[in-house]
């Protein structure tokens, strides 16, 4: 029905326009027409904001917080390990999603090789204890200096390997976490990265990429194939 409305209004705009230059003076028409495009856009890009501001946190059903009160910023993550001089957290959101306890926030450090760095991530709680894992995309750009203790892992899948970096404490939870089927999922998920260490599961993204109702689906979908028997209980 938008789509019809969008159309039928710019015939309308058209008509309206092709009228008055019969009747009007053209200098006169054309700055009127001037003026309902910028009216228009005007109208389009706070309709942009409020559908913005709508998603952040009130249409998630999520509560803000002041500050770092979780102490999120000390989880032993290797995300939020990086940078020489730690790195900090603002923006936190947090309550239910799913039936899920969730807190979504974002974490910046600074880089010694980027300046500051900046992700916007989603965190949750799993039903059991995994080995650390990391699955970034390679387009993050991360300094080996950043990337923590964890062991690169090869994955036996040429297009995977070379769009994400995997690295674990494990690498046999690595072949029972990435069957086919999860690593074309993660692959469909634009530049999103996934982090498990004990019952902890982050998924993050470059804050340039917020979206928090994809960041938070992203991170129900790989809780609940972690919930039915992808990875075996360490």
């Amino acid at each position: 029905m938008k789509g019809w409305g969008l159309v039928i209004g710019l015939l309308a705009a058209v008509t309206l326009v092709a009228v008055a230059l019969k009747t009007l003076p053209s200098g006169i028409v054309v700055v009127a027409a001037l003026g309902g495009c910028a009216y228009g856009s005007y109208r389009f890009n706070l309709s942009r904001k409020v559908a913005k501001a709508n998603m952040e946190p009130g249409a998630l059903g999520l509560q803000r917080a002041d500050g770092d009160p979780f102490g999120l910023a000390g989880l032993p993550l290797e995300l939020l390990n990086r940078g020489s001089g730690g790195g900090s957290v603002d923006n936190v959101l947090w309550g239910s999603w799913r039936a899920e306890d969730v807190k979504v926030f974002d974490f910046r450090y600074s880089s010694n090789d980027d300046g500051d760095r900046q992700f916007t991530c989603a965190l949750m709680a799993l039903e059991r204890d995994v080995p650390a894992i990391v699955v970034e995309p390679k387009t993050f750009f991360t300094p080996h200096a950043e990337r923590g203790q964890l062991s690169v892992v090869e994955v036996e899948d040429r297009g995977f390997e070379e769009t994400f970096d995997v690295r674990a404490q494990d690498p046999r939870l690595v072949a029972s976490l990435l069957d086919d089927d999860t690593r074309q999922w993660m692959e469909r998920q634009d530049d999103m990265a996934f982090e498990v260490n004990g019952r902890m599961l982050l998924t993050y993204v470059q804050w340039e990429r917020r979206d928090l109702f994809t960041l938070l689906e992203a991170a129900a979908e790989l809780g609940r194939r972690l919930s039915v028997g992808l990875v075996p209980e360490s």
